[in-house]
This record gives structure tokens, C-alpha cells and sequence, in this order.
């Protein structure tokens, strides 16, 4: 699912197109991450890009404060969000539930941020600067380092 097709695609008010076209009825129950996490769901968290923006940090921060059509909604925890974007997407993609992890003998697809994505503010998580990215084990990307220190990226 993702978390920010009701920001940028559909209105609280129900005016947008999306609402229009499907009814009151059934947008209203559109974007039921909370409902579907309290029920026992694997939620794995994505985009529908080129529809919704891409970028995983956005999708963290939306879930956890939704907005748009889904801002009458209750959010995710910032450790569910994770999970949206890790292991549960791993278990979506058919990967065993072990997936999503950072462990040894794992693919080892990761990005690590600037900041403390369970704990810090949403709205900073939209922003977090991007330190490192791991594609198959091997850093495909290495940002500025915090006091300074500069990595060499791609």
C-alpha cells in the first residue's frame, strides 16, 4: 500500500476527482493502514509510482501522520512503518519471514539515515538526510558523514 497516493491524489473534503469517480461510500474506507495492521495484516509499505513520489522516507512519514483523504485516520507507529517498508514488504515479495532484516547470509538491501526513523518526528523522517545505501551487499551510495566527515558517493 502506500501511504501517500491520499496526499497528493485525493482531498479530505472528497472533491477530488479519485472520491468523485469512486463514491462516498468506498473512498471513505480507502487507506485503512491502522484498521488493517490492528487486524493482523502484513502492510508492506511502497509507492505507486510515477503516481505517488518513490522516496521510502516520504512513505515512513506519511504513514505515521496521514494526510489528504486519509487524514481522519489513525497512523502507524514509527516501528510499524519500518516494518511496512522492510520486513513486511520482504514477506509481500514472497521473501521467507526472515527477510527484511540486517543479519548475516541476508541480501543486505538497506538505507541508513541521518536520523532515528522509529523515533524521530515524522516530518523530519520526510527530510532525513540519506548516509548510506547497500544493494545486494555491496554500498552503492555513501553521503556526507555527520562532524563533517565526508564519504565518497556515486
Amino acid at each position: 500500500m502506500t501511504p501517500v497516493s491520499p496526499t497528493s491524489n485525493a482531498r479530505a473534503d472528497g472533491t477530488d476527482e479519485w472520491s468523485r469517480r469512486l463514491g462516498a461510500g468506498r473512498a471513505g474506507r480507502a487507506w485503512r493502514l491502522r484498521d488493517l495492521r490492528d487486524a493482523g495484516a502484513v502492510v508492506a509499505l511502497g509507492s505507486d509510482w510515477p503516481i505517488a513520489h518513490h522516496d521510502a522516507r516520504a512513505v515512513l512519514a506519511t504513514a505515521r501522520t496521514p494526510r489528504g483523504a486519509a487524514s481522519s485516520r489513525a497512523g502507524l507507529t514509527g516501528l510499524e512503518a519500518l516494518e511496512g517498508c522492510a520486513s513486511h514488504a520482504a514477506l509481500a515479495a514472497g521473501e521467507s519471514d526472515a527477510a527484511g532484516r540486517i543479519a548475516p547470509r541476508f541480501r543486505a538491501d538497506l538505507t541508513a539515515l541521518g536520523l532515528d526513523p522509529v523515533a524521530a518526528p515524522a516530518d523530519e523522517v520526510a527530510e532525513a538526510p540519506v548516509r548510506l545505501t547497500v544493494t545486494g551487499g555491496h554500498v552503492v551510495y555513501r553521503g556526507k558523514v555527520r562532524y563533517g566527515e565526508s564519504g565518497t558517493g556515486k
